[in-house]
């Protein structure tokens, strides 16, 4: 079994799309004449947690390559130094970038789906008159 990092997988790329969007929805939403003053505390809470979520795990992957580079430069073991050299060298290139680029594109493409579908099945809903399923 294979452990990531809290907060880097999907659920946790999904929880930081959706905190980005919501001051969206709110501007469309008071633009649209729903005024509720009250929302705009709710989304500052979730842009201020998503943003420590971000920082976290940037100051983790500072640390980690410090880390990794001072063992590499401090260990006797010539094959484990350049393991570590090639760990952090390769971490920081372009496959990490893609990868993370890769899975932003694909959770983007779910979530607006997602807001497509409850577009459409609730107007299709509010014309006949049923109740939409929550």
């Amino acid at each position: 079994m294979v452990v990531g990092v809290p907060g880097t997988g999907i659920g946790g790329l999904f929880y930081l799309i959706a905190a980005c969007s919501m001051p969206f929805v709110e501007c469309w939403r008071w633009l649209r004449g729903n005024r509720a003053g009250m929302r705009w505390g709710f989304i500052l809470g979730q842009l201020a947690l998503m943003g420590g979520i971000v920082a976290a795990m940037t100051a983790q992957a500072i640390i980690a390559k410090r880390v990794f580079v001072w063992w590499a430069s401090h260990t006797t073991d010539v094959e484990m130094a350049k393991n570590l050299e090639l760990l952090v060298k390769q971490h920081t290139g372009a496959t990490a970038g893609f990868a993370t680029f890769a899975s932003i594109t694909m959770l983007t493409g779910v979530v607006l789906t997602v807001h497509a579908l409850r577009l459409t099945v609730g107007r299709r809903a509010r014309r006949s008159g049923s109740l939409a399923v929550s």
